[in-house]
């Protein structure tokens, strides 16, 4: 799949670091041996799966940037001219977009196998609501789906539906909670800056005051 992906998309400029290449960053999926494994273990085996393509999303992101050394190195050949710079931009922003299509097929997919590992295991609306409570990933697999791709009934998924509603609004309130308190720290810390800073400032004028008051002493005594 890797060296397919690759062929599709090469790599914008030759010579360009080892690492450039978006796609580089994929290894080999567990999928190919879920099949062969218990349903814990396959489970078991998507976690790790989720917690692998997070990472992959996040250097997709940085590496999915126009790359600083191709810049520096088109700079130097003083071939960064509009029209060149706007190609490598247009084949950067597709490569980003294929990139981004293959995550989200790469989602998809992966909710597919976790919602076909619960509905195996027949997993009782207990243990389904507590572990999309607990995992937004799950949460992710699990809501407004038919109920019959769980493996439960429609009265069962609405309730399913809820609860995962009800986490996701308190996760958002909890952060936009966190968000103010930050937000408050900040602003506290500004102005005590501004207390010290204008406090300093005030002496040093009225330091500077004494000084020009002694030395206007001094010449009138003379």
């Amino acid at each position: 799949m890797l060296d397919e992906l690759k062929k599709n998309f090469p790599p914008v400029v030759a010579g360009a670091p080892a690492d450039y290449h978006p796609l580089s960053l994929y290894t080999k999926d567990v999928r190919d041996d879920l099949p062969t494994r218990s349903g814990a273990q396959a489970l078991g085996a998507l976690y790790s799966t989720w917690a692998t393509l997070a990472e992959t999303e996040r250097q997709v992101t940085d590496k999915s940037k126009l790359n600083d050394f191709v810049l520096n190195e088109m700079t130097k050949a003083l071939a960064a001219s509009e029209k060149t710079l706007n190609y490598v931009k247009s084949m950067e922003a597709e490569n980003s977009k294929a990139i981004r299509n293959d995550i989200v097929k790469l989602r998809s997919h992966h909710a597919e196998e976790i919602r076909a590992v619960y509905r195996a295991q027949k997993v009782p609306l207990s243990t389904l609501l507590q572990d999309a409570r607990s995992n937004p990933e799950i949460a992710g697999a699990l809501a407004y789906v038919p109920s019959v791709l769980l493996g439960i009934t429609r009265q069962e998924a609405d309730r399913l539906n809820d609860a995962i509603e009800a986490a996701h609004a308190v996760s958002s309130y909890q952060t936009r909670a966190s968000a103010r308190k930050v937000a408050t720290k900040i602003e506290a810390a500004r102005e005590q800056f501004a207390r010290e800073y204008f406090g300093k400032t005030t002496k040093w004028a009225q330091s500077d005051d004494v000084v020009i008051a002694a030395a206007k002493r001094k010449r009138t005594a003379a």
